[in-house]
């Protein structure tokens, strides 16, 4: 998302507790940038996430990202065009952290001190604002006081992903992202890790209310 000096933020959420793991203030996103936040998310983790959602921005569909997927066996989730359901909670994520820096575009503030505003939000969402939708816990609450699934044989689960898609009619060839999500999400229910991200909400309307560069971690 663009900040009032024009610079671009990207951050790393946790989706099951909207913990922010990490953000970043940049004038460029680049795939070289995109990576570099990806390792240092993963450091800060202590492991690296199993599925990685990201929209279709340049630096996420790089060689670059895509490689740093691949070597730490995290599954590709590119996020289908015009359903923002599936990215709704970074979609409301974005919108609560544009809400708290509409008074930055009329102080007309130094980029030291829109760094400082970001990082006072950053943390108010993380430690201090309860949530309605967990049970009114703070993020940090859930985030590090919830038993997370313990880690997996990540290269059998590669292996079975790759007969999963090769069922679905997968040639090896070319990459077919609705077919690479739909064995993702047959993967995750295989081993008892599935979420319904696609599922259309009633009235849901066909548009993509992300920027092009906006990325979900």
């Amino acid at each position: 998302m663009k900040l009032p000096d024009g610079r671009e933020l990207i951050k790393t959420m946790d989706e099951m507790s909207r913990f922010r793991l990490g953000w970043d203030a940049e004038e460029t996103e680049t795939a070289a940038l995109a990576v570099r936040h990806g390792e240092a998310s993963v450091e800060r983790m202590g492991r690296a996430p199993l599925v990685w959602k990201y929209d279709h921005g340049s630096p996420f569909t790089s060689g670059l990202f895509q490689d740093f997927l691949a070597r730490h066996n995290i599954l590709p989730y590119p996020i289908p065009p015009r359903s923002p359901w599936v990215n709704g909670r970074n979609e409301r994520d974005n919108q609560e952290i544009q809400n708290w820096l509409i008074p930055v575009d009329f102080e007309k503030l130094t980029m030291q001190e829109i760094d400082r505003d970001i990082d006072d939000g950053m943390l108010m969402l993380n430690y201090v604002k309860p949530r309605s939708v967990l049970g009114y816990r703070k993020s940090a609450d859930v985030y590090f006081n919830t038993d997370g699934v313990e880690e997996l044989d990540r290269e059998w689960m590669m292996l079975d992903l790759m007969d999963i898609k090769c069922r679905l009619g997968w040639t090896g060839r070319t990459e077919n992202e609705k077919l690479s999500r739909r064995a993702i999400r047959q993967l995750l229910q295989k081993w008892g890790l599935y979420e319904e991200w696609e599922e259309v909400p009633k009235g849901a309307k066909f548009v993509n209310t992300s920027e092009a560069l906006n990325v979900s971690f």
